[in-house]
């Protein structure tokens, strides 16, 4: 609820005292991330964007700590954030790392290129 509605802060502290985060919490906190950071438009897109990125570097950094890096269903989640921020480039690295691409993430990756230019 709390990354729906763009507390961010708020949705990481309950995040963090969840007793197990799975790929649906994962999921959840990625798509907060984006949706904080698309509803940020005007003067300052280009910082907001690196922002962005940045956090959601972080935020892969601690999937990958608990073990989620190669999860299919996080891994499109992280592409499409990675898309939003316009790093086609860390898009990939994510979809490589991935343990298998299905429908979905060939879909994605190719949204990312057209997104992308």
């Amino acid at each position: 609820m709390y990354a729906k509605c763009g507390s961010i802060d708020d949705a990481w502290r309950v995040f963090n005292r969840m007793p197990t985060q799975d790929v649906v919490s994962w999921s959840v906190m990625i798509l907060g991330h984006v949706k904080v950071w698309a509803s940020t438009k005007g003067i300052g897109t280009i910082l907001r964007n690196a922002a962005a990125l940045e956090e959601g570097r972080k935020a892969l950094k601690q999937i990958i700590q608990n073990g989620y890096g190669s999860d299919v269903f996080v891994g499109n989640r992280l592409v499409d954030m990675y898309t939003e921020c316009g790093s086609i480039e860390d898009a990939w690295k994510v979809f490589n790392s991935m343990s298998s691409h299905n429908m979905v993430a060939w879909d994605t990756m190719i949204l990312a290129h057209v997104k992308c230019g």
